[in-house]
């Protein structure tokens, strides 16, 4: 029974990591479809606040993050739109990377919910004593903090919906006979992508080609049991 239970516990972490950091990037997504609906706004949301942190800088330091910029010097100003800039043009690129994953690789979508908690965690974590500040009162949150704070526990749900066998999923992917989508009345039946038609199509002929060759072989056997003679006694 212990053996059991070690054999079941390391292939449930197995199967955790493959779903995370799968083999082949493909189109295919095995993880619970809310997923999809929960990582796609966050992408979508990053990708408009990176664009406005890169153009619009000076008034996000100063508004969002409530930098009183105009108290330090040029110089300092200078550094200080130039690392917010570099921040914006990062965060766009990192979730046009999540866009990408969304619209063709969707078995990376683990991946970037991973990646995308673990950025909003660490930049949180390194405002510790500013949200101790805020949670105490001594200092208003800032819309920055608060946006972080959405994005890290819808990222997070988005991270353990994305890592969700599907129970309609037993042995990989299950394809149907009509067009390649999922069998109907699947709970997963969204999140699973339709095969390409070359696949399909290589699909269908290879199994046609097995069925007329078991006709063909079977046939031959029957047209060599027909005309061997007959033994008389």
């Amino acid at each position: 029974m212990l053996r059991k239970r070690q054999t079941k516990t390391s292939s449930a972490n197995f199967d955790l990591l493959t779903r995370i950091f799968p083999k082949h990037m493909d189109n295919m997504y095995r993880g619970h479809w809310l997923a999809i609906w929960t990582f796609a706004p966050v992408v979508l949301v990053k990708m408009v606040l990176g664009a406005n942190v890169f153009f619009n800088t000076r008034t996000v330091i100063e508004n969002a993050d409530r930098i009183p910029l105009q108290s330090y010097s040029d110089a300092a100003q200078q550094t200080l739109v130039f690392m917010f800039q570099a921040w914006g043009l990062g965060l766009f690129l990192m979730a046009a990377l999540g866009l990408l994953a969304l619209v063709r690789y969707r078995a990376m979508v683990p991946l970037m919910c991973l990646v995308l908690t673990l950025e909003n965690l660490g930049r949180t974590a390194l405002q510790t004593d500013g949200i101790l500040l805020m949670a105490t009162g001594a200092r208003a949150p800032s819309a920055g903090v608060l946006i972080n704070l959405a994005f890290i526990v819808v990222l997070l749900i988005g991270l353990v919906l994305s890592v969700m066998k599907c129970k309609s999923v037993k042995s990989g992917e299950k394809v149907g006979a009509r067009d390649g989508r999922v069998g109907a009345g699947s709970a997963c039946r969204f999140a699973m992508l339709k095969r390409s038609d070359g696949l399909a199509l290589l699909h269908l002929a290879k199994n046609q080609n097995l069925a007329i060759g078991k006709s063909y072989s079977i046939g031959n056997h029957v047209g060599k049991d027909q005309n061997r003679p007959i033994a008389r006694s």
